[in-house]
């Protein structure tokens, strides 16, 4: 199901499970096995219950990154003792990554950072169909972290659907960096865009 992706910057390590899409043998763009999954479960007119199905489907993939099953990319990253999904930009009855992210944490045993240690405290659109230049400036002063001297011993995974031009995660990472350990992050999937991406053929696997 993955055919992991490095994601540069800010941050201590970075992957995407898989690109999102690829192109196929008519010249059109096909998902992936994890992007058909995250796209169901953000956009598709699919029961709950289905869209649980397939969040745990993608949490086992990723608890397996994590744990033992994929040693090539656990070895780079460091000892997790906190797992963060990204904040949403869109209110939905159902909130993916924070499902997902629930699931990981029962699969590794691996806690949830406290609520409100984090927060974001400025609404934003959607980034995912915008420029990077605008993103950067829309994400721009969107997260605070209070309980500032509790984790500067602590590595925290941030886990998020999609990785497009990175902006999230990176004004996320330039935010709480001097107050975590480490902070590293995983993605299900990585848009097609060139910014952060590290090609597979260069991975150290």
């Amino acid at each position: 199901m993955i055919n992991p992706q490095q994601l540069i910057g800010n941050w201590h390590i970075g992957y995407a499970l898989d690109i999102h899409t690829y192109v196929d043998n008519k010249g059109g763009y096909t998902k992936t096995d994890a992007g058909r999954r995250v796209y169901d479960v953000k956009y598709g007119n699919i029961s709950k219950k289905e869209k649980e199905k397939k969040i745990n489907e993608l949490a086992m993939v990723t608890a397996a990154v994590i744990m033992e099953e994929y040693p090539q990319i656990k070895k780079l990253y460091p000892l997790i003792d906190f797992l963060f999904p990204v904040p949403f930009s869109t209110k939905r009855s159902f909130q993916p990554v924070d499902e997902l992210v629930k699931k990981i944490s029962n699969i590794t045993k691996i806690p949830i950072l406290p609520k409100k240690t984090i927060e974001k405290i400025k609404e934003t659109k959607p980034l995912k169909d915008i420029l990077e230049k605008e993103a950067k400036k829309e994400i721009e002063g969107a997260f605070r972290i209070n309980n500032k001297k509790s984790f500067q011993d602590k590595n925290i995974l941030v886990i998020d659907d999609i990785f497009g031009t990175g902006s999230t995660v990176t004004e996320l990472t330039k935010i709480i960096s001097p107050f975590f350990n480490t902070i590293s992050i995983l993605t299900m999937t990585k848009t097609r865009t060139n910014g952060g991406l590290k090609p597979s053929n260069n991975l150290p696997f």
